[in-house]
């Protein structure tokens, strides 16, 4: 019997292939020989009582033959060692087969080692045989070393004494000595003084006389300067000016002035290029140019000042204009003028007389005029904007819209109709349709039984409309056109 492993309690990729012998003959069963069903697949836990596996097995087709797969649940591999057998009920299709299945990776399973974890944790009780000492801490395992290289070690409180031979060269470099390995703890207490006398009382390095009158004089000096100045520099708040500072300072403030081009608002000529003169993003440049650049022929303040004087002339000119009737105003008046008025009318001065009255105009009025000929131009080009508009809405020109308006009135006209359907006609429909109306009432069928007046349709069988008609003392009175239903 074939024998798997399997982790504990994991049905998840548990799942086992395997062929199965068609019962009498040499070939695999495929799923044409054998329909598994309860009953055929029984399974024990650790030897227990054997009972019905879970899900019945599949067949896999491969190629010509045929592998049978066996799923498993969590539940199903609870256990150390599960048998599973194979048994046909009477008239076998397969023959008898089965295989088991070891679990591990859980104290509970057969083997308590997982094989699904890349790093195992490993608890050491030996070496070669031996009991391995106790842990001082847990987790690190304590070694006991009593030879080196064959030889018997000398040990101090657990401290290996070694006696090194010879070094090889470059084998001590900064790079090798642990960051504070070496502090004033790990030197002896006279090893400052060897130093001092290394460094100063070599003949070859510093002279002792000198470094003492520097420390006698100039140290105390510095010292002493330092602290008049005080913490940052609290000592030189009173400092007194001094007059030979004047020209260095004028000549720094000078070219700051420069550099920021403010020597070119009153004293220097400004730059031919207004541009490299005034920043465009400055506070001037904002004020002075609108982007288009600054021309102080036509955007400089006196001009702007007189352009503002012609322009209230102009603005009172127009509003004289402004004043003048309308189209509508004049054809009022016109209406009930009398006589003396068509003679001034008639009197106006011709196109001619216009012109040579125009020669010896002065720019106000001609300034005026020309207002009055724009305000005709701005208007023109409004209609043509709202005209245009109205034929891009309506995806035409503007013969094609006057075609198409002067059509849909002649198709109103020659065009045939429909007769209007059963119904009680509409309270004020449009010229067409109520003219449809009176031509069906004229030409079909209509009948009175002395009560009401039937309308018929063209068919002369379908009542569209109808009309009580009632007497009472010599009057007769016909009701209102209601539906025929």
């Amino acid at each position: 019997m074939a024998s798997y492993q399997r982790k504990y309690a994991t049905g998840t990729g548990a799942d086992i292939y395997i062929n199965i012998p068609k019962a009498g003959s040499a070939n695999h069963a495929i799923s044409a020989d054998w329909s598994p069903a309860a009953g055929d697949v029984k399974i024990s836990k650790d030897g227990a009582a054997a009972g019905n596996i879970g899900t019945l097995p599949t067949a896999i087709a491969m190629g010509n033959s045929t592998i049978w797969k066996f799923v498993f649940t969590d539940s199903e591999l609870t256990c150390a060692f599960l048998s599973v057998t194979v048994s046909d009920s009477a008239t076998k299709a397969v023959d008898d087969t089965g295989f088991s299945i070891e679990t591990y990776g859980n104290a509970s399973a057969l083997h308590a080692f997982d094989l699904d974890t890349a790093l195992q944790s490993v608890s050491v009780t030996q070496w070669l045989g031996q009991a391995v000492a106790a842990v001082t801490v847990n987790g690190v395992p304590e070694v006991d070393v009593t030879h080196f290289n064959g030889a018997a070690g000398t040990f101090a409180s657990g401290i290996p004494e070694v006696k090194v031979a010879s070094l090889a060269a470059g084998s001590i470099t900064a790079g090798v000595i642990a960051d504070a390995a070496i502090d004033a703890a790990t030197f002896a207490a006279d090893v400052d003084a060897e130093i001092l006398s290394y460094v100063i009382d070599d003949a070859t390095r510093i002279d002792a006389s000198a470094l003492n009158t520097a420390s006698v004089t100039t140290i105390p000096a510095i010292l002493t300067d330092t602290a008049e100045i005080g913490a940052a520099g609290a000592g030189l708040s009173a400092v007194p000016w001094n007059a030979s500072w004047d020209a260095e300072v004028e000549s720094e403030a000078t070219d700051a002035l420069v550099a920021q081009n403010l020597d070119h608002l009153v004293k220097i000529a400004v730059d031919t290029n207004f541009a490299t003169t005034v920043h465009a993003d400055s506070v001037v440049g904002q004020i002075a140019d609108n982007g288009a650049g600054f021309d102080r022929t036509t955007d400089s303040l006196e001009v702007l000042r007189d352009s503002l004087a012609t322009a209230t002339a102009l603005a009172t000119a127009q509003t004289s204009i402004d004043d003048l009737p309308t189209n509508a105003e004049l054809s009022t008046a016109l209406g009930t003028a009398d006589d003396a008025v068509l003679t001034a009318i008639n009197d106006l001065p011709t196109n001619a007389e216009l012109a040579t009255a125009l020669g010896t105009a002065d720019d106000a009025v001609l300034s005026a005029i020309a207002a009055v000929d724009t305000k005709i131009d701005t208007i023109d080009n409004f209609l043509d904007t709202e005209i245009a508009d109205i034929l891009t809405d309506t995806g035409t020109t503007l013969d094609d819209f006057i075609d198409n308006e002067i059509a849909a009135v002649l198709a109103l006209l020659d065009d045939a109709r429909t007769e209007p359907g059963q119904g009680a006609p509409p309270v004020n429909p449009d010229l067409a349709t109520k003219i449809d109306y009176l031509y069906k009432w004229a030409r079909n069928k209509k009948d009175n039984d002395g009560t009401v007046t039937n309308y018929y349709a063209d068919n002369g069988t379908t009542v569209d409309q109808k009309q009580t008609t009632a007497e009472s003392g010599g009057t007769v009175t016909v009701g209102e056109m209601a539906t025929g239903l």
